[in-house]
């Protein structure tokens, strides 16, 4: 999942530079919005084909490069979805957890046997209340504090299944 996400964000780093190329080429011409997508590299590579100085080679090589990125991003994509079935089945299944999710959910946890209860694998996330002592009253708040990328996995799926879901259903259907 690590290497995904790096893959990911070198990409990223391409594409924005691949950007900056084609504005110095020709500021008039709009690119494609998606840049991630192979025909928007087709779109770009016509477009370059005008151009055969230095820049425009610069960027055809490129876009050669988000290409290779895509193809490994996507093998990846499927390798991971291919083991997150095997190694857990169940997670996919919750509503808002899609391969990806599970896979860094299942790499950041490392075995949710060590936990010994589900108290402290919510320390360990991150999603356990604090309590605040300063006052009368019961109050808690959230941690700063745990796992923030399993953290925000969770997060994921919780914002996908308010969204999708209508109210008073989630809990109900996890069988909480």
């Amino acid at each position: 999942m690590d290497h995904r996400e790096d893959l990911v964000a070198e990409r990223a780093c391409i594409i924005t530079r691949l950007r900056w190329h084609l504005h110095e080429l020709d500021p008039a011409w709009t690119p494609p919005g998606m840049l991630e997508l192979a025909s928007a590299y087709d779109r770009v590579e016509q477009h370059l084909a005008q151009f055969d100085r230095l820049v425009g080679r610069l960027a055809t090589n490129l876009v050669g490069h988000c290409r290779r990125l895509t193809t490994e991003i996507a093998e990846l994509t499927a390798e991971i979805s291919e083991r997150v079935e095997q190694v857990a089945p169940s997670l996919p299944a919750v509503a808002g957890c899609g391969a990806l999710t599970a896979a860094k959910i299942i790499g950041e946890t490392a075995g949710a046997d060590r936990f010994r209860s589900k108290d402290a694998f919510a320390r360990h996330n991150g999603t356990a209340p604090l309590p605040v002592r300063p006052s009368n009253r019961a109050r808690h708040r959230l941690s700063r504090t745990g796992n923030r990328q399993l953290n925000a996995a969770l997060h994921r799926i919780a914002i996908t299944q308010a969204r999708c879901r209508p109210a008073g259903t989630i809990s109900q259907a996890q069988g909480w």
